[in-house]
């Protein structure tokens, strides 16, 4: 099994911009960030994750939020990079807050979008039936459940999905990491992270709540430049 995470890179023309880290959700990779990263970039680097058993770090050994939380502390360290911003959507949401919980000292904002790990209740079985979606068809109609009603399913977003999961290995890496994240067998329950803790912690969190995935709107993109600007 490698160590090493699969990372994509963009920007990074201010040395003194503290570096922005996208870590994706559930079954995703670093390329749905494609659209949004760049227009993030344009002084400060952004760094965005395939987290241990998807896309790129499929060799990576998989397991919970609490494992890839530290692989992506160790991969930062690795880096040189001591402190950063951080965003984290669904999955990568609890990744993102328990590295923040576990390095505070490293986070100089944290960012959920529409994160894991904040109530018990979980809907195991349409996750399960997303791990497992091998054709177009199966996986629009999942990310159709997955996002808000009026935000459109995006053809090249399933293509790369279903590219990146072509491996016979990457469906049972999403298979493995649902087996720790459901804690019961009828999958309607998850772990929760400790939300209290996360209110204590020193760093800014510009927001936390529900917004769809891939972000492709310039508004967007210009709302995230704005709460990373301040504080470098």
């Amino acid at each position: 099994m490698s160590s090493i995470l699969h990372c994509e890179r963009w920007g990074g023309t201010d040395a003194e911009a503290l570096p922005l880290v996208l870590l994706h959700g559930f079954g995703g990779s670093a390329a749905i960030w494609h659209a949004l990263a760049p227009k993030l970039a344009t002084e400060r680097q952004v760094l965005a994750f395939d987290l241990p058993g998807h896309g790129g770090s499929l060799s990576v050994r998989a397991g919970g939020a609490g494992s890839m939380a530290k692989a992506v502390g160790q991969a930062l360290q690795q880096r040189g990079i001591p402190r950063f911003h951080l965003v984290g959507h669904s999955m990568g949401g609890a990744v993102a807050a328990l590295l923040a919980l576990r390095q505070p000292e490293s986070v100089a904002s944290l960012t959920l979008l529409a994160p894991g790990g904040f109530a018990p209740a979980i809907n195991g079985a349409l996750l399960r039936h997303y791990a497992a979606a091998d054709d177009h068809e199966t996986m629009a109609a999942v990310l159709q459940e997955m996002c808000a009603p009026d935000h459109p399913v995006d053809r090249r977003s399933v293509a790369a999905l279903l590219e990146a999961r072509a491996p016979a290995e990457a469906r049972a890496a999403l298979a493995a990491i649902l087996d720790v994240i459901l804690v019961d067998a009828a999958g309607r329950t998850q772990g929760v992270l400790p939300v209290g803790a996360l209110g204590r912690l020193p760093c800014r969190s510009p927001f936390c709540g529900a917004m769809p995935i891939p972000f492709s709107r310039s508004r967007r993109s210009k709302d995230c430049q704005r709460m990373f600007r301040s504080g470098s």
